[in-house]
């Protein structure tokens, strides 16, 4: 004697579960692509962190990083983001900062720099509130030999 299985009595459901996938392939190919793009861009997205590489301490107390990731040369010429952690608090006019991060640009051929754009922390290494901003631009200073400018120097223009 055949027999058959119903599903619908032991779960039973008000409605039938229909799978169709037509209504989506019909639509315009740039509603297609732009569902494809907004996929890729929500699974993708993850928090992007600087990769801050620790140079060394100065006799002050301040620590020196650079993210070697935004290295950016030009001829003569390297960009580099660079950040200055401060044990101490420092005082620049009425702002209190513990770290600075700055832009920096640096002129490998005659070893002096400038920093661009410098911001200025109420935290160590570049958190808490942005304090203040500043622009050393046409500003360069003289790199000495064996300095913590010496090695970022190094560091941005692929000097060993």
């Amino acid at each position: 004697m055949p027999f058959s299985i119903r599903f619908f009595r032991r779960f039973p459901l008000h409605r039938a579960i229909m799978y169709n996938a037509c209504p989506f392939f019909t639509l315009p190919l740039t509603y297609v692509l732009s569902f494809g793009i907004l996929l890729t861009l929500l699974v993708s997205s993850a928090p992007a962190y600087a990769e801050w590489m620790s140079l060394g301490e100065s006799d002050a107390g301040t620590t020196v990083y650079a993210d070697s990731a935004t290295i950016r040369r030009e001829g003569d010429r390297a960009k580099m983001s660079v950040l200055f952690d401060f044990k101490i608090i420092q005082a620049k006019a009425d702002v209190s900062y513990l770290s600075a991060k700055a832009q920096m640009e640096y002129d490998c051929a005659q070893q002096r720099f400038e920093g661009l754009t410098v911001l200025y922390f109420s935290d160590n290494m570049g958190n808490g509130k942005l304090l203040d901003r500043s622009s050393g631009k046409n500003k360069w200073l003289r790199i000495s030999p064996g300095s913590l400018d010496h090695a970022l120097w190094k560091l941005a223009c692929g000097k060993k």
